[in-house]
């Protein structure tokens, strides 16, 4: 497990960071650009050990993944600030991995798409022809996780 911050008692470890991951409405991915870092929101999916996000086949996210497959993912699930204690309550969650793009017309590709649907979009009945229906323009990688970890704070009031 990566060491988070200097109050171990705040540290969560692997699987409650994935249920957490879950529950996060985004999560940031982050790159390397060369020497520079590069952050970007990205809508996740998780299926077992995997996480799994889209992107446009073209531009800077797609450039630096195929230089660089190494990312980074952070997640906040809950935070809620408590001004007069100058502090905030929180649950957040940090993943290490490599990002692999799938393979065009494969099974995983679909199926990381639906997952991503119906994750974002439950309720939308043509969740499946969507996910089925190839598009040259959409890139879906797996995330194939090295470490997770999570952080909980102040969360002793909270239900």
């Amino acid at each position: 497990m990566a060491k988070l911050s200097s109050y171990p008692e705040k540290e969560r470890d692997a699987q409650w960071a994935l249920a957490e991951l879950e529950k996060a409405p985004w999560a940031m991915l982050a790159m390397a650009d060369g020497g520079e870092p590069y952050c970007i929101p990205v809508s996740l999916a998780r299926s077992g050990d995997k996480l799994y996000f889209h992107s446009a086949s073209f531009g800077k996210k797609a450039e630096l993944l195929a230089r660089n497959p190494r990312v980074c993912i952070s997640a906040v699930s809950y935070s809620k600030p408590f001004p007069e204690e100058l502090t905030m309550r929180y649950r957040s969650v940090v993943a290490y991995g490599e990002a692999e793009l799938l393979e065009e017309g494969g099974e995983e590709k679909v199926r990381a798409l639906y997952e991503i649907c119906r994750r974002y979009a439950p309720e939308n009945p043509h969740i499946t022809r969507c996910a089925e229906k190839p598009n040259a323009h959409v890139n879906l990688y797996r995330i194939t996780l090295s470490d997770v970890t999570g952080k909980e704070s102040n969360m002793e009031d909270e239900a």
